[in-house]
């Protein structure tokens, strides 16, 4: 295809909002209209976009210890909402496990985006040799397999009698937190 008739539009208003105010590319080419979707012009909507999409889903959460997402060739993210800039700053360089665990409320929306955005070259998902799960990382000391080992109620008093002060928050203080981290959240994220 001849790069020299790209050309790019912007719709103002679609029936979806993901859509509103973001460029799309397209080029004529034998007389044909042909416009970007992910990696390809296409001439007419590909109508397995769905079970694709599900499929894509399935696998990346089966091989999820296994998938890294990283940037994709796509350089220009302009064209995403705020929300979903700082999504992407987030999920950026880590595993797809680690993701899924930041984000368990959210899961199914999350394992959406990442799989848009990999067919629109946005991020890229490689995979990584070696790695099980991301709770082993570290090994744990004696002290704490010892007390793994214990009866929880033994343990327990164990660790009171050691006589270490006790870190605590008052109940109002921490209903107050708990009040700000919500608000936080539905502004981040909201419905």
């Amino acid at each position: 295809m001849l790069d020299n008739n790209k050309r790019v539009f912007t719709p103002i208003r679609c029936t979806t909002a993901e859509y509103d105010v973001r460029r799309f590319e397209y080029l004529i080419h034998k007389s044909r209209l042909k416009i970007r979707w992910g990696q390809d012009f296409i001439e007419s909507f590909p109508h397995s976009y769905q079970s694709e999409h599900i499929q894509k889903m399935k696998l990346i959460e089966s091989q999820k210890t296994h998938l890294k997402v990283v940037k994709g060739a796509q350089e220009v993210i302009e064209d995403l909402y705020l929300k979903d800039k700082l999504l992407l700053s987030q999920i950026l360089n880590k595993d797809v496990e680690q993701i899924l665990t930041l984000f368990p409320d959210k899961k199914q929306s999350v394992l959406e985006t990442i799989v848009k955005w990999n067919i629109n070259g946005i991020i890229d998902l490689k995979p990584i040799q070696g790695k099980n799960s991301i709770m082993l990382k570290r090994k744990l000391n004696l002290a704490t397999k010892l007390m793994l080992l214990l009866p929880t109620g033994f343990a327990s008093m164990l660790l009171k009698r050691r006589g270490e002060a006790q870190a605590n928050m008052p109940s109002q203080a921490y209903l107050l937190r708990q009040r700000v981290d919500e608000v936080f959240y539905t502004l981040l994220f909201p419905q």
